[in-house]
């Protein structure tokens, strides 16, 4: 999965038959929901493999915070060379954020710098695991 596009039409083939995007409804702000199991997801598709994947807390908050309004869960899937890793995101997750200097965004080249409050998930405590089918 190279792009989240390819991430989300593997989720929608193997996992969600009914994924929908998410950038016209309820739930924009996140990537893509599954109404029958009642998931709202956001996706990331990393370069490299890492035992640990980065979440930006803006986007665990309006994950959270939109799960919690419309009784979703929330699902923060990633892919990588490796494969694919989710987790379901709560409030209560034991997570300690850090403020890092990190690129703007990770879409271009050429970005500057910014500071984010972040913290990691680690990859062996995902709760879906779908190895060999990464972007490698």
């Amino acid at each position: 999965m190279k792009t989240e596009s390819d991430l989300f039409d593997y989720l929608k083939k193997h996992v969600y038959p009914d994924l929908l995007s998410s950038g016209y409804d309820q739930f924009a702000g996140t990537d893509c929901a599954s109404y029958e199991s009642k998931h709202l997801i956001e996706l990331k598709c990393r370069g490299a493999h890492y035992k640990m994947l980065l979440i930006e807390k803006a986007k665990f908050d309006v994950l959270v915070d939109n799960a919690e309004r419309t009784g979703f869960e929330a699902w923060y899937i990633n892919s990588t060379p490796m494969g694919i890793y989710g987790w379901k995101i709560t409030r209560e997750m034991d997570l300690t954020w850090e403020r890092r200097v990190l690129p703007e965004t990770s879409q271009f080249k050429d970005t500057g710098s910014v500071v984010k409050t972040v913290s990691y998930l680690k990859v062996i405590k995902a709760d879906f695991k779908k190895e060999g089918v990464g972007n490698g």
